[in-house]
């Protein structure tokens, strides 16, 4: 009889070590799941910081980069973009002389037929993409800007330069009869030479933009989100794990 409950009281020891050590165990898991989430939480919020920080910084860029001439007086908000003085060109040999005397302007028109150079103006208004000079550097804007009729130029046949500021240019491909609506917005892209002709040119590649929430799109779960989720699953059989040794009849 003694050696009976010698051997109950072991059993019911084992039992109770054995609980124990469930149970620190048990907590042990819930505080790594709990640092972990901690972890996931803060790498989160600190990844949308410098999200929006990147934004911050990128706006200025992008500001300087939409501040071109978008009409004929080559100006933005008063501040003047044109390649040589206002009105300097009456002649050929005027705008030879500027691109001699100017470094950026004598790189920039490198190649052009002086020989074939004649001057002309255009028999009606026109869409087009102008250059237009900051500093050293001289671009192309990226929407169509209107050129009036009357408006002045140099040609050697195969470039078009105004006379009024200097700035070469290209026609901006004719727009789709849609209704009243001016020339979209152009993809930027590097000056380009025309052809032989000046009235023909090649259709400008449109380019759709990705939305994430467009039909066919398939959002995929971060991974922060899933490790969260099996924690949280995790903790949940753990508890019912440890409930259901609570609850069991000795």
């Amino acid at each position: 009889m003694g050696s009976g409950n010698r051997s109950t009281r072991k059993r019911s020891k084992s039992k109770n070590r054995l609980n124990e050590h469930a149970k620190r165990t048990g907590v042990f898991a819930l505080i790594v799941l709990a640092a972990i989430a901690v972890v996931l939480v803060v790498k989160s919020f600190s990844a949308k910081d410098a999200a929006v920080s990147q934004r911050e910084a990128l706006r200025p860029v992008v500001e300087q980069k939409n501040h071109e001439p978008t009409d004929a007086s080559s100006e933005v908000d008063g501040e003047y973009y044109g390649l040589c003085k206002k009105n300097s060109i009456r002649s050929v040999d005027d705008f030879h002389n500027v691109v001699n005397n100017d470094p950026v302007l004598a790189a920039h028109f490198a190649g052009f037929n002086w020989e074939k150079a004649k001057l002309g103006k255009q028999e009606e208004d026109v869409w087009t993409y102008v250059s237009y000079r900051k500093g050293d550097m001289i671009r192309l804007t990226t929407k169509p800007v209107k050129l009036p009729q009357g408006d002045g130029f140099i040609t050697d046949g195969i470039r078009v330069v105004r006379t009024y500021c200097c700035n070469d240019y290209v026609l901006a491909p004719p727009r789709r009869v849609m209704g009243p609506t001016e020339p979209t917005e152009r993809v930027d892209a590097p000056p380009r030479r025309m052809d032989n002709s000046i009235d023909e040119f090649p259709p400008l590649q449109s380019f759709k933009s990705l939305d994430r929430n467009s039909p066919g799109t398939v959002v995929t779960p971060e991974p922060g989100t899933m490790v969260l989720m099996g924690a949280g699953l995790g903790i949940l059989g753990l508890y019912r794990v440890l409930r259901r040794k609570k609850i069991k009849p000795h």
